[in-house]
């Protein structure tokens, strides 16, 4: 019987298992409580993941790291496109990368208890700081929260500084944009009307993710 550990897929075949995981994901997503999803909006989400595969990715591939990407993938794009949409993170979808995170971590020998702990302080630490704060702290929600302690269980904590990192380069490269082609921060992704109209955390902390997942830590 073939060692499945030791299997290496091409790199194009990866390309196409990012894009297929994007494009379910998405798909999913836009079927999720009745939203709707622009069509620059699910486009982007699909073809984000592709892109840096091809990019990042220029070799073979394990084939366990594939089949974690998938998951991975799946999961960030569906809440990038609701996030985007509707600007909410249901814990429907946040929650399961939790575990799965840390599964992965004890999988390949990452110290998976100090994930959990991590995890954890963090979510004690916005709960205090939204309790300390009330209505002040509507920036941050709990799905927020949820969102980059799911981040935490699959890259560590050691990687957090990292993902804050790329994440704020990210927001601040949409702000600059909205205001390149003379457009309200919020109306770069098009949003229902009456709907909260900050800028989405899940699809930058998502991308962010992504970049460090196929091209390695930034510090």
């Amino acid at each position: 019987m073939p060692d499945l550990t030791a299997l290496h897929l091409p790199a194009w075949s990866f390309v196409a298992i990012a894009s297929l995981s994007a494009t379910i994901g998405a798909m999913l997503a836009s079927q999720f409580d009745g939203i709707r999803v622009a069509p620059n909006t699910y486009l982007g989400a699909t073809a984000t993941p592709a892109l840096m595969a091809l990019v990042l990715v220029p070799g073979p591939v394990p084939l366990g790291f594939a089949l974690w990407s998938m998951v991975l993938i799946l999961g960030l794009s569906g809440l990038a496109v609701i996030d985007a949409a509707s600007r909410t993170v249901p814990d429907i979808l946040t929650l399961p990368l939790i575990p799965l995170g840390l599964i992965h971590a004890q999988m390949n020998g990452a110290p998976s208890l100090v994930f959990a702990i991590a995890i954890l302080g963090l979510v004690g630490a916005a709960l205090a700081l939204n309790l300390a704060l009330r209505h002040r702290a509507d920036w941050l929600g709990a799905g927020d929260v949820l969102l980059l302690s799911g981040a935490v269980a699959w890259f560590g904590p050691a990687n957090l500084p990292d993902l804050l990192f790329l994440t704020g380069l990210l927001l601040l490269g949409r702000l600059g944009l909205g205001h390149l082609v003379d457009l309200r921060p919020a109306t770069c992704v098009p949003v229902a009307r009456g709907t909260d109209r900050t800028l989405p955390l899940a699809p930058a902390l998502g991308a962010a993710q992504l970049l460090i997942w196929m091209g390695g830590p930034v510090f």
